[in-house]
């Protein structure tokens, strides 16, 4: 057994709360998991499309870290804060956008000639733990919410006619456990969902898996030099099935 600082069980999440930081409907979203807040907000312009990709709009990601580097909660050097950055900015661009989750047709405002590029911003205000679970709630939070014009074409000419949603076409969301290995049971692997920053700081290792509620896997990282087996894979995508409804639903 596992006794965790803040008494949960292995497989409880901490509080999830995600708000709008105003009352406008684009407003930025902020997303806590316990002790760790993020926001994420939507910039969105008119741009000309990829020529390999006429009737596609453009979606990226940019992930900001700099709010971390006073606090005490995080106080490794400059490089290891680049590549804490980057990891976040490759879980997202995998899970949501390799993945062909986020609906990028519906950008499409002339085809071949202009298009929507999206540009997602993640600022991590607060690390406590458990960065990757939390960047995909809020981008995937800030894109159900967030509203861009409907332009139609009138004689060569764009006219505005309403707003409307942006939409996706399946719905993934990470899930992360901590590895820790009991070494009264030969390093037997015990997965800890949710991690802290300090359970962090001790574990061996850590999984993450993104998938939808049908249990399609879009993404899967694993972070350890411990041993995985076959059984330990089934009891992580276990684990995943029930928190990706859990997270979906609530």
């Amino acid at each position: 057994s596992i006794k965790r600082p803040d008494d949960r069980k292995i497989n409880e999440y901490r509080q999830i709360s995600i708000n709008h930081i105003t009352s406008s409907y684009n407003s930025p979203i902020k997303v806590s998991i316990g002790n760790t807040v993020i926001f994420s907000q939507i910039n969105a312009k008119l741009a000309q499309p990829r020529s390999d990709r006429p009737s596609e709009g453009i979606i990226s990601f940019q992930v900001d870290t700099h709010h971390l580097k006073p606090a005490a909660d995080f106080t490794s050097s400059n490089e290891a804060l680049n590549e804490f950055r980057i990891s976040i900015n490759n879980i997202l661009e995998k899970c949501l956008k390799e993945s062909h989750a986020l609906d990028t047709n519906i950008l499409c405002v002339i085809p071949g000639k202009i298009i929507w590029k999206i540009t997602v911003d993640i600022s991590v205000i607060k690390n406590d733990g458990n960065i990757f679970d939390a960047a995909i709630i809020a981008a995937l939070s800030s894109w159900l919410t967030y509203k861009i014009p409907f332009f139609r074409v009138k004689e060569g000419e764009l006219y505005y006619d309403s707003f409307i949603n942006l939409t996706t076409i399946h719905m993934p969301i990470c899930i992360t456990h901590g590895i820790f290995l009991n070494k009264n049971k030969n390093e037997k692997i015990i997965f800890v969902l949710d991690n802290t920053l300090e359970e962090e700081s001790v574990m061996s290792g850590s999984a993450s898996i993104c998938a939808n509620i049908f249990g399609e896997i879009s993404y899967m990282q694993m972070n350890t030099e411990a041993q995985i087996s076959l059984d330990d894979i089934e009891e992580l995508i276990g684990s995943m099935n029930e928190n990706v409804r859990y997270i979906h639903y609530n």
